[in-house]
């Protein structure tokens, strides 16, 4: 994908992810290991064919590739293995997850410590057919935190959770039980398979802790017979584009217009082709002359998308992370380049509508101020200037709502962030992209539940991890990537600083024309009172003072909407902060880069500290990306 240009937005492969996590040998004594092998089969392959089912009925939102289904399993003795070995067996991609550096675990799996027999050839035979290996850093000191960590990137991964437990709690950190809390809490389905035969199984909808203390006997409780419909719903509700969207609703609410469908809105984005021109230029000579006193000439003529992005989003900056880049890049550049278009055609019409409104009072004004005859050729000339001017603003205005230029941005924008996110953490298998607004501003609507969301998510699962060792040389370059999109030429920082700067110096230099041309309409008015009490005092035109009266305001009018509508100050204050808040994540970026460039430095797993930093730092950028979202959401254009 990554090697061509394409014509319009990728679609979404459909990919689902099965997770496991479940006991090792000593803790299978009263299982059926064919019968349990038989549940991990059955439910693979119930998963499977739902998927296969979803992609035949929602054909066109998918890709070309046909649907996979990706089991990830940390391949430890016991059940992680079985389930490996299901799911290669019913076509499964398998992605392995391992808490130690291959080499260090295979010690585990010696004659003299494994728990099976041929359990290191066993253990190389999975690995061998594995499309994916990632081996994290982590060392004997703090076992149980490799093993928690390596659960984490499991549960991180995956889509389902398959947990195969015996209920009886040993409060032991980074084991089954450990992660089964992780995965209810974050609310990622949970199918619980009883440990002891006949190995009965359900949906967990409720915290484990309430299900603690379940007596042999009483196990017959897990099973429902309804369980496998159950899990087909719950696979067809995962992939599922939403039926409502609870943030086009609520956005109707705000601004006055109906909004598109979820299916509508996704169809309109694959839709979407390269621009080979573009005349919504008017907002960035506004920006750049109100901004920073240049004049540039307009490009009319568009780059491809894919080509329009900065260096390091087309090359990465280190090769260790550059294929994960490259897996991102088509997304990220159709709705990072289509939202800059649709912001720069919604913004281009409220200037330029503004703007017009004020060359209209112009024109209704000029033949009184010129004492132009009735019906002469000027005052036909002005009235048509008049009549064109509103034409201009309604042509703006309905062009715009009919293109929905004000949704399209916003949408596209938030995409693009989130994808965004998805560069920064998914190269260290960390936590998934799942926006939310607060629940103060739910009227505002869900966006985990619009299609972006769904899109984002379609992304997600596409990812497979890398390849690779999760040593110090693959940490230092992913914290060189994650430095880079912070600290460097092109990255946060420096955009929310000029942003920063700019939104400032355009506010307050609109402001000051605003106050400026009150100050010479309040002149005008003083010298035309001046001239009816004291006739020899400097004369100037009546009609000539009418007109500067009248025209001042409305060149001011215009001037404060604009700012209004651009919301500079806010825009500014926002940027500023975020510089703040970045520059400071940047510092601990550093102070971990030095730690890793240190050659005294104690060996440990700091894993888990980079995916963490990285993870904070994302839903820094993104929870700013709602939050501007919410202001621009009531800033539709109209006519008044």
């Amino acid at each position: 994908m990554d090697k061509q240009i394409l014509s319009s937005p990728p679609k979404v492969p459909l990919v689902f992810r099965i997770g496991i996590v479940g006991h090792r040998p000593n803790r299978l004594k009263h299982a059926d290991h064919d019968l349990l092998c038989k549940r991990l089969s059955e439910l693979i392959t119930t998963v499977r064919q739902q998927v296969s089912s979803d992609y035949i009925e929602h054909r066109i939102l998918f890709s070309d590739e046909p649907p996979a289904i990706r089991a990830i399993s940390p391949l430890a003795e016991g059940v992680d293995r079985m389930f490996a070995r299901e799911a290669i067996s019913t076509g499964c991609e398998l992605a392995v997850v391992l808490p130690f550096p291959q080499a260090e675990l295979e010690n585990d799996f010696q004659p003299e410590t494994a728990l099976e027999e041929n359990s290191l050839d066993q253990f190389r035979g999975l690995i061998g057919k594995a499309s994916t290996v990632f081996e994290l850093d982590g060392c004997r000191e703090d076992g149980a935190r490799a093993y928690h960590h390596a659960g984490t990137v499991v549960l991180n991964q995956s889509d389902l959770l398959i947990v195969v437990w015996d209920g009886e709690r040993q409060n032991q950190r980074g084991g089954t039980e450990e992660t089964f809390d992780d995965a209810v809490e974050r609310g990622v389905p949970v199918i619980w398979i009883d440990a002891h035969a006949p190995h009965h199984w359900s949906l967990v909808t409720q915290p484990i802790r309430k299900l603690e203390g379940i007596a042999y006997g009483q196990r017959a409780a897990l099973k429902k017979s309804h369980a496998l419909d159950e899990l087909q719903m719950l696979v067809r509700k995962r992939l599922e584009l939403p039926s409502d969207c609870d943030a086009g609703e609520s956005h109707q609410a705000h601004s006055g217009y109906r909004t598109e469908s979820p299916l509508d809105a996704i169809l309109t984005f694959y839709s979407e082709t390269q621009a080979g021109y573009s005349v919504a230029f008017w907002w960035m000579l506004f920006r750049d002359l109100v901004g920073d006193f240049k004049v540039k000439f307009p490009k009319w003529r568009l780059q491809p998308c894919e080509t329009s992005l900065p260096a390091d989003w087309q090359q990465g900056t280190h090769p260790v992370v550059t294929p994960m880049i490259a897996r991102l890049r088509p997304y990220f550049a159709w709705s990072d380049q289509l939202a800059d278009r649709c912001a720069n055609a919604y913004r281009s019409a409220f200037v330029m509508a503004f703007l017009a409104a004020a060359f209209a009072v112009a024109m209704a004004l000029t033949p009184f101020a010129l004492s132009l005859p009735e019906h002469s050729g000027g005052e036909i000339a002005c009235t048509v200037g008049e009549f064109l001017s509103i034409l201009l603003i309604l042509f703006l205005v309905f062009r715009g709502r009919r293109g929905r230029w004000h949704q399209r941005w916003l949408d596209y924008r938030l995409l693009a962030e989130i994808i965004r996110h998805q560069r920064l953490i998914a190269h260290l298998g960390g936590e998934r992209a799942s926006p939310r607004i607060p629940e103060h501003l739910s009227s505002y609507g869900d966006v985990g539940a619009s299609w972006m969301a769904w899109y984002a998510r379609g992304i997600e699962r596409s990812l497979s991890l890398n390849r690779v060792v999760v040593d110090r040389t693959y940490l230092q370059a992913s914290l060189q990537d994650l430095e880079a999109q912070l600290g460097g030429p092109d990255g946060q920082i420096v955009f929310h600083q000029r942003t920063a700067s700019r939104a400032s110096r355009i506010e307050h230099r609109l402001h000051l024309l605003e106050v400026t041309l009150l100050i010479l309409t309040l002149t005008c008015c003083c010298q035309h009172l001046l001239q009816g009490f004291w006739p020899d005092w400097f004369h100037v035109s009546g009609r000539l003072l009418t007109f500067c009266c009248a025209f001042f305001p409305a060149v001011g009018a215009a001037l404060a909407g604009i700012s209004n509508q651009g919301e500079f100050r806010r825009i500014a204050q926002r940027s500023s902060s975020m510089t703040e808040r970045l520059t400071h994540q940047l510092e601990k970026i550093r102070r971990l880069r030095e730690l890793l460039e240190t050659p005294k430095l104690v060996p440990k797993q700091l894993s888990p500290e980079i995916a963490a930093i990285a993870g904070e730092t994302a839903r820094t950028m993104v929870n700013e990306v709602l939050d501007w979202r919410i202001i621009f959401q009531d800033r539709p254009l109209k006519t008044t």
